[in-house]
Formats: structure tokens, C-alpha cells, sequence
């Protein structure tokens, strides 16, 4: 048995544990689907800037808000990248969650395929 993992696969895996070890209420498939969006990007998730990002999330939400639920983990990724994390944060907010989830789900893209399963999920459970 060949236990030698590509470089792609190393990644996955150390971003996996990485984001488990340091988000441990997320769901699973949230954090293989921040994983594998890191990943692709070929990074090391920087889990202080994350923090940093689900800070402005919890400051700026109410407890049961829809932004703390499946579209957190999505918000978390897509925010890391900005500039400015909190304002693109407002500007979601004010466009709302159920338009934020349309447009999310009118990509082809990892996030649209998590949200798709989440949602299937939750139909179901």
C-alpha cells in the first residue's frame, strides 16, 4: 500500500484539521467544503483571519440569524479574500439572506453545491 499523498492532498487534509480543530460546532460538510475551497485556492487556511471574519458575523447577527446557520461557514470563505471583510459583510446584509442564497445558488461552485446539500439535508432530517 502507497501511503505517499500528493501535495494537493497534504493540503486538504492539514486545512481540514486546521478548521475542525479551531471550529468544532461546525458541521463536517462545512468545514470539508472550507477545506476544499481553501484548498483549490492552493492556501493554508490563515484560521485567525477566519476568526476574525466570524467575529464580524457574530457582532453584526442576531443569535438565530440566517447568517449563523449553513451561509456561515460560505460568508467565512467568501470574506476572507476582501479587502474589507465587514463591509462586504454589510453589503450582504442589507441585500438580505434569502437574495444572498439565490445568487449563491445560481453559481455552479463549491458553495452553491454545499448550500444544495445542506438544503436537501435539512428537507429531509
Amino acid at each position: 500500500m502507497n501511503n505517499d499523498f500528493s501535495k494537493d492532498e497534504v493540503l486538504i487534509l492539514r486545512n481540514m484539521n486546521a478548521i475542525a480543530d479551531n471550529f468544532p460546532w461546525e458541521g463536517r460538510k462545512a468545514i470539508a467544503m472550507a477545506a476544499e475551497y481553501f484548498s483549490v485556492e492552493g492556501i493554508d487556511a490563515d484560521i485567525m483571519r477566519m476568526k476574525e471574519c466570524e467575529e464580524i458575523i457574530r457582532n453584526n447577527t442576531r443569535f438565530l440569524s440566517p447568517f449563523r446557520g449553513h451561509l456561515k461557514m460560505v460568508l467565512i470563505c467568501q470574506m476572507y479574500d476582501k479587502e474589507n471583510p465587514e463591509e462586504f459583510f454589510f453589503s450582504i446584509q442589507e441585500e438580505g439572506a434569502e437574495h444572498y442564497l439565490e445568487k449563491l445558488l445560481e453559481e455552479d461552485d463549491i458553495f452553491a453545491e454545499f448550500l444544495r446539500g445542506a438544503m436537501h439535508a435539512d428537507i429531509f432530517a
